[in-house]
This record gives C-alpha cells, structure tokens and sequence, in this order.
C-alpha cells in the first residue's frame, strides 16, 4: 500500500475509533419484506430483524441501499423510483421521488455521502434522470438535484475514499474506453482519473457489487463467479480472495463489510447474511432465509444513544415476520 494510500485508510479506520464511544450498528436491506434490518457492529449479531418497516408507511418494493445522511436515514428504492428519508431510530420523515414524480433519478444503486450531498448510482432515464450509466448529486438537505456525471460503464456501488470516489464497473462501454469488470476512480467533481482493478477474465472479479473499506483496504463483493469477496489495498493490488473453498458454495454475494473484531460479514442473496473469521475460517450464519442486499454503518451519537434506541423500542421485542 503507498503512502496516499496508507493516510487514506488510517484516516478512515481513525474516523472508526473516534466514534467508539457512540452506538455502532449495521443497517442491511432486506427485499423480501422489504425492510432495513439491523445488526452488531463489532460481531455482526442480529440486533433488530425489524428495525425499519417500509411497508408501515410507503408501498415499498426493492430496498436496495439504506445509508446515514447526517441524522437522517435514505434508503433507496430502485423500482419504486423512490427513496425513503427516516430518523435515526427508524420514524418515517417523507418520500423524496416515485413514480412520475420527476424527481431526476431512476433504478437507483449504491449511495455515498460527500459533504451536504448524496451521490447515488442511476441506470435508467425516467424521472428526468440523466440515463443509464450516470451518477445524480443530491442536496442532503432539500433532496434537489444538484448536479452529476456519467460513467465509463454500469455500475453497482459508489464509495468515497477521501478526495476520491471508487465506483465499481460491472458492464463497460466500450465507446468509453471501458471494459467489463473494474474500479474506477473518479475526483468528486465527476472526472475520470484512472482503474485501481481490472478483472483478468475467468475466476477473478465478475460483477462487483458492493465496496467497503477494511483494515488493509478495500472489500469487494463478487456476484458471479467464482462468487467471492475480494480484498485489494486502494492501489487495486489483490490482497486476498475468499471463494467457495473459504466461504462455501454461495451464490450471488452482494454486500460486505468489515467488523469491528475483524471478521467479515457478507450478504447472499435469497440465502441471508454471514459472517467470515478471519483467524479460524469459520463462517456463521447470523439470518437465514431472507433476501440482504448491501451494509452500511449507522452511529447513533453518544450521549443519549442508548436512550435513544430503547426509546424507539430498537432493543426490545419487536413485531417479527
């Protein structure tokens, strides 16, 4: 890992460990009852099979990627056109979008914060969205389109590393100069600026899914075979690559994240969300028999966290499926 490289990362796990005295909890979507699940940061325990009923409040139908927007939390709808704002512990504010509402997204993906904005992946042109293979800029505040860029192909996920966004690249356009299988990184202000990962073909990356920063770097969920998670330091040189032979015959994994005591936990679609030890290879179940697809971090701000959540009846007994 160079230099740029290493600042990055420490900088990222140093924003980690300045957050340990908050409530740290992992947001999962799930689209078979469409719903935000919830569970332990640091051993990746189930906390709240139920924490975000969307169905309570929208007509809900793809939940793809529920992120923290400052104390607020999007999730996205990519069929419904629409992404759901809510508090912190889950209380429904609005809708932004829908159907015709020409909101200027459509088929939305992954989501990243930068600053007072949301850039959110968008492969399709209903709704006044710009079309396929495009990145939208949201107000985080107004939810107003502020702006946004096109990609050199499809993309799935969208990360911020720093300065820098790190979009995978699942299907490449060819008139861009682009091929199939990559991560590419772009400035924040749209500009292409070079490929970290190049797929060599057969038995490497196939259609990445969503990215995650690690301790060494960067975690990247493959869906096709060789159905795996990979792990590449933020210059794009693979660290490791856990396939079949570590985690097991699994299909189509979509989200990863790393914990708080090392291990990975990964989601599989229509099979459920596990957790990967590092050290002894163990792979656990933590759900099964629901349909998870992307990970992301929620920090209820210390002091009063706990308060808040049981407030919410977050850590009681909630109404289950």
């Amino acid at each position: 890992m160079n230099a740029v490289a290493r600042t990055v990362a420490g900088a990222a796990l140093a924003a980690m460990s300045a957050q340990a005295l908050a409530q740290q909890y992992l947001m999962i979507t799930d689209t078979d009852d469409d719903r935000v699940m919830l569970f332990d940061a640091h051993d990746g325990s189930l906390v709240d099979e139920n924490f975000i009923l969307l169905d309570d409040f929208v007509s809900a139908a793809t939940p793809f990627n529920a992120i923290q927007v400052g104390n607020q939390i999007w999730v996205n709808d990519g069929t419904r056109d629409a992404i759901y704002r809510t508090t912190l512990d889950g209380g429904f504010i609005d809708t932004i979008g829908g159907f015709g509402a020409n909101a200027g997204f459509n088929d939305t993906r992954g989501m990243t914060v930068v600053g007072n904005q949301v850039y959110i992946v968008n492969d399709g042109a209903s709704n006044g969205a710009p079309g396929d293979d495009t990145v939208v800029i949201l107000n985080s505040t107004t939810a107003a389109v502020e702006g946004g860029f096109a990609l050199r192909g499809e993309a799935e996920d969208i990360l911020r590393v720093g300065n820098e966004l790190y979009i995978n690249n699942r299907d490449g356009n060819p008139l861009g100069g682009s091929v199939d299988d990559t991560i590419d990184v772009y400035d924040l202000s749209g500009n292409y600026l070079r490929t970290v990962v190049q797929s060599t073909g057969f038995g490497d990356l196939n259609s990445p899914q969503q990215m995650n920063l690690s301790s060494n770097g960067l975690l990247v969920a493959s869906e096709s075979f060789p159905n795996a998670i990979f792990e590449y330091d933020l210059s794009g040189n693979e660290l490791d690559m856990l396939d079949s032979a570590a985690l097991g015959t699994f299909n189509s994994i979509h989200g990863v994240f790393e914990l708080g005591n090392g291990d990975i936990l990964f989601t599989v679609n229509n099979e459920g969300v596990f957790s990967y030890n590092r050290l002894t290879g163990e792979v656990t179940e933590q759900l099964g028999g629901v349909d998870p697809l992307y990970i992301e971090l929620l920090v209820i701000p210390a002091p009063g966290s706990v308060a808040l959540l049981c407030g919410a009846g977050l850590l009681a007994t909630r109404r289950r499926r």
